[in-house]
């Protein structure tokens, strides 16, 4: 299976729970958590199936270790970031470090998938 087709099925597992804790909110009408679910929705959505999409159109980037590291960043990044900011927005400081660790990676991540965009669509790699 190819990146492109894993960062699409993260993207909608992570929009799943989103939407869940939208509803939940909803429902509780409590909306403490609604940077969460915004960070949930874009970090761990959205941006994973524009990824999906540009190795889906540059399948010989898709295939090199880079896009698997931006993958596996990609996924440590949310699975830290969400849970992390959730407690910290419901009080709990001590998770901190957790949630800048989330950040840290998410941001690699997002380096590594421009150095891709940029090395894909070069005068070189268009040849």
């Amino acid at each position: 299976m190819n990146v492109s087709t894993w960062f699409f099925r993260f993207g909608v597992l992570a929009v799943l729970c989103g939407m869940g804790l939208g509803m939940w909110m909803g429902e509780a009408q409590n909306f403490t958590l609604a940077p969460a679910h915004a960070h949930l929705n874009l970090v761990g959505f959205v941006l994973p199936f524009i990824f999906g999409f540009f190795y889906r159109s540059f399948p010989a980037v898709a295939g090199g270790l880079s896009a698997k590291v931006q993958l596996g960043l990609t996924i440590l990044g949310v699975l830290l970031m969400i849970p992390s900011l959730s407690m910290l927005l419901l009080g709990n400081t001590a998770v901190l470090p957790a949630l800048v660790s989330g950040e840290i990676v998410t941001a690699l991540g997002m380096l590594i998938f421009a150095v891709n965009v940029f090395r894909a669509t070069s005068k070189n790699a268009a040849a």
